[in-house]
């Protein structure tokens, strides 16, 4: 029994670890920032390390944004995986808002495997501070079978694409992959 507990204590930590892909790179596409200039570095105003609404990235014609996200290593897991994705829109309008984790060597949407998608959702929340399925709080835990389709961790991508009838914006505030840490990349302790 003493065994068991002490192997439970020493892999405690690689079973709360996390790692976090977050933009890291416009590719295609070009949204409204904060300033309301067009411009190709939006990812800069939805990559922070906790949801912010500070500043974000605005859109309503349909144009597909694809950032890269930032590399995270493999966890030799089917399990843990959460993306994340906020957005809100600013009138009661009619609108959608997609937005699909892909794995493509060069974001380019070219060649691009779907790993997960929302489908296209109507934002109805007018406020900061909600998920993609417009639930707030929430995010979206990828199947078994959709992290078992990731095979290059490095090469994944966020594509999002905004439409509404004007003067309806979406505005898309912050995004992040979660995945389990890689066995062994925990701190280790010893055991008497």
């Amino acid at each position: 029994m003493i065994q068991r507990v002490a192997i439970l204590l020493l892999l405690l930590p690689l079973l709360l670890g996390a790692q976090f892909a977050r933009p890291d790179g416009d590719v295609t596409g070009q949204w409204d920032l904060t300033t309301n200039a067009d411009t190709v570095t939006c990812y800069t105003e939805v990559d922070e390390t906790s949801v912010s609404d500070a500043d974000y990235c605005r859109e309503d014609d349909g144009t597909t944004l694809i950032m890269s996200l930032s590399d995270v290593t493999d966890p030799v897991s089917s399990s843990g995986h959460i993306l994340r994705v906020y957005a809100y829109r600013s009138s009661n309008k009619a609108n959608t808002f997609t937005a699909r984790l892909v794995q493509d060597v060069d974001c380019d949407g070219v060649g691009a495997t779907e790993i997960t998608t929302n489908g296209g959702v109507t934002v109805t929340n007018a406020t900061p501070g909600q998920d993609w399925a417009d639930s707030g709080g929430g995010a979206h835990t990828l199947t078994s079978g959709e992290a078992d389709t990731i095979t290059v961790y490095a090469d994944l991508c966020l594509e999002v694409t905004a439409t509404s009838s004007s003067p309806t914006d979406i505005f898309f505030t912050w995004a992040e992959l979660e995945v389990p840490d890689v066995a062994g990349a925990g701190r280790s302790r010893r055991m008497f």
